[in-house]
């Protein structure tokens, strides 16, 4: 738990904010320990990937795609391969 909000009720927070611009998203998660900021970010991909599955809205689409480039560009990320994994797919999902 965190300034008294747990990873949990800080990912709904986030989630809520969704089409928030993507600088707005990253302001948040830069304000965040590093690996939590980024677990907060894969978390709310993850939701939008599922929610997009189950209902194909196409308006989802964008916030994927931003979603997969802040990922990619995010400050501290050290694996190489999530980079170029998530901004391949932030071109496939810009589509």
């Amino acid at each position: 738990m965190r300034n008294g909000i747990d990873d949990a009720n800080l990912t709904v927070m986030i989630i809520i904010r969704i089409n928030m611009s993507s600088e707005e998203t990253m302001k948040k998660a830069k304000a965040l320990e590093p690996q939590t900021g980024l677990n907060v970010m894969i978390s709310c991909l993850l939701l939008m990937i599922t929610r997009y599955n189950a209902s194909c809205d196409e308006s989802l689409r964008q916030g994927i795609a931003e979603h997969f480039l802040l990922i990619a560009n995010y400050p501290g990320l050290k694996s190489s391969t999530l980079k170029t994994t998530c901004a391949q797919l932030e071109e496939q999902w810009s589509r």
